[in-house]
């Protein structure tokens, strides 16, 4: 049942940029960096297929950057500083990730959804801390990543923990909304009873 990533899925990385990455105001080549991934994971699933991360650099299209164009349910995850965010990549706007963002691609027999919730587990992400590297910032190297150990259980069972994965997550959604209401509540009632105001 449990398989190295690399045995089910093909594992690359972002382009190479050297230095910093300039955005062009005429660009239409998103390129998703660290810290895009961060707000990308924030984002509700729904926004995911459309919402360009806020700040993401804009390249215009070249040749040399034509094998490293993201393709829907590639799984993005992030190599360095500890975190190891993912997200499942469902732009529809042409996009390539840069260094320091691994591009998993999932076989036949793992779901997209599946391994991103398996990559942010906590006992995953405490697990490839202690493999990271680097004294300052923790990183992981492509081989390290290429040869951890998976899950794959049957694709139905896999569905079922992405299904039970989305129904905390709406439940947590709703609990906050509910706390940030009462809070409003109370906020108004005890105002306007030390107040008067109406």
């Amino acid at each position: 049942m449990w398989h190295e990533l690399g045995k089910v899925a093909q594992v690359g990385s972002g382009y190479p940029f050297r230095g910093k990455v300039e955005s062009v105001p005429t660009g239409t080549l998103v390129i998703l960096q660290q810290k895009d991934i961060s707000e990308l994971v924030a984002m509700d699933p729904g926004q995911l297929a459309e919402v360009v991360p806020e700040g993401a650099a804009l390249v215009d299209t070249a040749e040399n950057f034509a094998r490293y164009h993201l393709e829907p349910d590639d799984v993005l995850l992030q190599m360095r500083g500890g975190q190891f965010l993912s997200v499942v990549f469902a732009g529809s706007y042409p996009a390539i990730a840069a260094q320091g963002v691994a591009v998993i691609r999932p076989g036949p027999k793992l779901m997209p959804r599946f391994l991103c919730w398996f990559l942010g587990h906590p006992k995953t992400t405490e697990k490839l801390r202690s493999m990271a590297g680097g004294t300052h910032i923790p990183f992981l190297s492509k081989k390290t990543l290429t040869e951890y150990p998976v899950p794959v259980p049957p694709l139905e069972t896999q569905q079922s923990v992405v299904e039970a994965h989305d129904i905390r997550r709406r439940h947590r959604a709703a609990t906050q909304r509910l706390i940030e209401l009462n809070d409003e509540l109370v906020d108004a009632i005890t105002w306007q009873a030390a107040t008067q105001e109406q």
